[in-house]
């Protein structure tokens, strides 16, 4: 793969390195400004016309005891399957094309207004391939003027005798600001999963372009993209958007789960290379764990036995599992290796964040009611990503260099640095593996007439444009059939494991040097002489190229009686000098 600098209006270089730094600068700033946008709204609605709607219900139709929608597994009755009935007013002065929208998750809801007997919305399971529960909806319903003052009467059947089923972020208003501005709520979040998404599809590009252009298997950006991925996926279906837009949330709750196993995995891999021996056993083995629970949490679930919330604490603990060992890891390598890389360090930092992070969520999550279970994960995994990014692109880039100053100084040995042809060494290397075979070869000797008067006389200038137009014709005509060398200032050889008819190759390699001259009537006439040898099996290859270069001589000394000095000067337009 190669590392090209381009140049700027400026004059100034640009490097791959430096593009990719950028691109990570740019989503590092706009991550910084989403998680003001998400901390500072707290996804409150930004429309004037709509309010929010979660303070005012109350347990009895009489409104007279207040109920606490965030903590419903804190009411006397709360238990798996029993109903509880929450009331509210609607508010009067309430005007036509008005609607109420909240969040239900792991709840079947129905949703009545006056004393209607059918339900105006509600909520429930599809099926049992999504278990107990479907995850969280967005559930909405209309309001018209003559709906003010009347008795909403909601039906809350929570699934699980735990604080996860719950009602929340309650708003009212003009239905389409009431749509508009709970899809806005939501951005910050779904763009983070966007942004990580492309992050991981950008690591996975870079990974298989050096491995296929450069052959080299930096197995870090690939852990990593597969990381940024799953984060991804896990992060946007987190976002609720997705419910919202599609409402097939089943489908979209088992994907969440499934993204949530699968992130500790690639992560546990990436840092398994780096690891001692007694460090990749402890890796190896919560990586195990990782996929012994992704497998025990589906079987599981998909026969019924219990769903992938009921098993959530599964998960959970292989992430602590994981989490633990990365970081114990990590941090003995930092505090044992004298020289420590730069993304060691931050790697060790940088899980020290996601890490509090989780257990600020997994509070918060525990204490039920919050309409943003993962914000501050989400932000940190991302963040984590991107450094960790950075230092393996990084990497990356300086084992491309290497690489790159390796292939050079191998092509400066074999390779003739004007023409790009193999030089004597990698010639003679070639007769002397020949030498040991004893197959059949073919050699041609090739040598340029009149360049010492060019050089002498023209300039070198000359001289090295008459080899590099030589070297053409021969690779050209000749690099299809056998390897090409220069070995000499004037001198070339082909040897070829293909012994056709030399003479008909020539002939036709001769037409092809008329034809050259007749298109480059303004450059000195290139006049090639050569010659032909066969090496039977079992015969000398040495004898063969002796044979060669004596016929190449008698070309040469013909080619001069042919094309004596003074008529190519007069076909170049040039005069000999006396």
């Amino acid at each position: 793969m190669e590392l090209k600098s381009h140049p700027t209006a400026s004059g100034r270089k640009i490097s791959l390195i430096t593009v990719c730094n950028t691109l990570y600068i740019i989503a590092l700033i706009l991550t910084f400004i989403l998680l003001f946008v998400s901390v500072s709204t707290d996804h409150n609605i930004p429309e004037t016309d709509v309010k929010t709607f979660s303070e005012d219900w109350y347990y009895d139709s009489m409104l007279t005891h207040r109920a606490d929608l965030k903590h419903p597994n804190l009411h006397p009755g709360y238990s798996a399957g029993t109903p509880i009935d929450y009331y509210a007013s609607v508010p009067a002065g309430i005007s036509d094309n008005c609607g109420m929208m909240f969040k239900a998750k792991n709840c079947a809801v129905r949703v009545y207004v006056g004393n209607e007997t059918a339900p105006r919305a509600s909520f429930q399971l599809y099926g049992d391939l999504y278990g107990k529960s479907s995850g969280t909806d967005w559930v909405e319903f209309s309001l018209q003027a003559d709906d003010a003052e009347k008795l909403i009467h909601i039906e809350f059947i929570p699934y699980y005798n735990d604080s996860s089923c719950y009602l929340g972020s309650f708003t009212i208003g003009k239905f389409r600001d009431v749509i508009t501005g709970t899809i806005s709520g939501q951005l910050s979040g779904a763009v983070i999963g966007i942004l990580m998404f492309f992050v991981g599809i950008f690591l996975l590009i870079i990974f298989l372009a050096l491995k296929k252009s450069a052959g080299i298997n930096e197995m870090d950006l690939l852990y990593l993209g597969f990381t940024a991925i799953a984060g991804a996926g896990w992060i946007f279906s987190d976002t609720k958007l997705m419910q919202f837009l599609t409402h097939n949330t089943g489908a979209i709750h088992n994907f969440n789960c499934m993204m949530l196993m699968l992130i500790p995995l690639p992560v546990l891999l990436l840092f398994q290379k780096a690891a001692n021996r007694k460090q990749r056993i402890l890796i190896s083995t919560v990586a195990g764990i990782t996929v012994l629970n992704i497998i025990i949490s589906c079987v599981l679930h998909f026969t019924g036995i219990s769903d992938f919330h009921e098993n959530l604490k599964l998960t959970h603990i292989t992430i602590i599992l994981a989490s633990a060992a990365i970081l114990y890891s990590n941090i003995s390598y930092c505090l044992h290796e004298k020289q420590t890389e730069r993304r060691d360090k931050i790697a060790a930092i940088g899980l020290i964040i996601v890490v509090i992070s989780g257990i600020i969520d997994v509070i918060r999550y525990k204490g039920g009611g919050t309409n943003d279970s993962s914000r501050f994960t989400r932000i940190a995994i991302f963040l984590y990503i991107l450094a960790l990014g950075i230092t393996s692109l990084e990497h990356a880039m300086q084992m491309v260099k290497k690489g790159m100053t390796a292939d050079l100084v191998s092509r400066l040995a074999y390779e003739d640095g004007l023409t790009g042809l193999g030089n004597r060494t990698a010639y003679k290397e070639l007769l002397s593996s020949i030498a040991e075979n004893n197959h059949r070869h073919c050699v041609f000797m090739f040598d340029i007439n009149n360049l010492k008067y060019v050089n002498d006389n023209i300039g070198h200038a000359a001289g090295d444009q008459l080899i590099t137009s030589a070297a053409g014709m021969i690779r050209k005509h000749f690099e299809s059939i056998g390897r090409c060398y220069r070995i000499g200032g004037d001198e070339f050889i082909c040897i070829s494991d293909q012994p056709e008819n030399t003479s008909e190759i020539l002939s036709a390699f001769f037409r092809e040097v008329d034809k050259y001259n007749q298109q480059h009537k303004s450059e000195f006439p290139l006049v090639i002489a050569a010659g032909a040898a066969r090496c039977e099996k079992n015969e000398d290859i040495y004898h063969a190229v002796e044979t060669a270069d004596k016929r190449m001589y008698e070309c040469k000394t013909n080619l001069k009686i042919k094309y004596p000095l003074e008529k190519l000067l007069k076909t170049a337009g040039l005069q000999a000098e006396t």
